[in-house]
């Protein structure tokens, strides 16, 4: 199974939805915690299985939460590119593909 990299922006968006959710109501925030924790490991599992996106990505979207995860299946890694809110402008993490893990 391949490790898992996640960029610092994709990072970043995960702790402020946690916060978000958690905000919203009490254990909330967990409970995207935990989604989100089970959609990294259904990529590790099967990293092939998720549709094509755009720029060489894969796309998860989460089951509960109105949000995507982006990823690239890299040679020794999968590569966590953003944690995108469905709502969000699209494409928004794009530069972040130049950065590379």
């Amino acid at each position: 199974m391949k490790p898992l990299i996640v960029h610092e922006g994709a990072e970043a968006e995960l702790w402020e939805s946690v916060a978000h959710y958690e905000a919203e109501a009490p254990g909330l925030g967990l409970d995207f915690l935990a989604e989100a924790e089970r959609a990294f490991g259904r990529i590790q599992t099967a990293p092939d299985r998720w549709q094509r996106a755009n720029h060489g990505t894969r796309r998860v979207l989460l089951q509960r939460f109105p949000y995507t995860i982006y990823y690239r299946d890299m040679a020794d890694a999968l590569w966590i590119v953003a944690i995108a809110p469905q709502r969000r402008r699209p494409m928004y993490w794009r530069p972040r593909l130049k950065d590379g893990p």
